[in-house]
């Protein structure tokens, strides 16, 4: 299972963006079947599609990390303690592994949301949407680019602020914004 993440992590997000409209594009071919609509025009625009790609992309970066990070905890002496005093394995996981791995996870979350905002990008082109990218680059007005990026911007550092809190109040553990 890792083996197979290390080689979807490995592929650049424009190839794995084509590979995913040709597989549905050969299976119309095959079946007369349209699953998702593969771009855009002026009656129809696909949902679907780019929502799964925009999901897809990141949680195999995010499923890595946490993985990188449980099978490291799992190495530590209050592991192996844990495990000599005779707890299961689903209470040692979500009572002392989950709440030392999750500052990490969310450190690392930051880097992930980059990755899905500049898959965005590539998105929007080859899917023919008219989002957020083609607004900024239609109207290159600075108070229009500072406002669309603030409301991109504030819901984030929002949401953020929120995990900061739970993660401080469950763990005790302060983490960098």
């Amino acid at each position: 299972m890792i083996g197979l993440t290390s080689v979807f992590e490995s592929l650049p997000d424009i190839f794995t963006l084509v590979v995913l409209q040709l597989v549905v594009i050969k299976y119309f071919e095959a079946t007369g079947i349209l699953l998702f609509p593969v771009a855009g025009s002026f009656g129809e625009q696909p949902y679907v599609l780019p929502i799964l790609i925009l999901a897809i992309i990141p949680s195999i970066q995010m499923f890595s990390i946490i993985h990188l990070f449980v099978k490291d905890e799992l190495s530590k002496p209050y592991i192996t303690l844990a495990k000599s005093k005779g707890y299961t394995r689903t209470y040692i996981f979500f009572i002392h592994l989950i709440r030392n791995i999750i500052p990490n996870i969310f450190n690392h979350s930051k880097s992930v949301i980059l990755l899905l905002l500049s898959s965005l990008i590539v998105l929007e082109r080859l899917f023919n949407l008219q989002g957020l990218n083609t607004y900024l680059f239609t109207y290159p007005e600075p108070n229009i680019i500072a406002f669309s990026l603030i409301m991109l911007y504030l819901p984030i550092f929002g949401f953020y602020l929120l995990i900061n809190g739970v993660t401080v109040w469950k763990t005790g553990q302060r983490v960098e914004m």
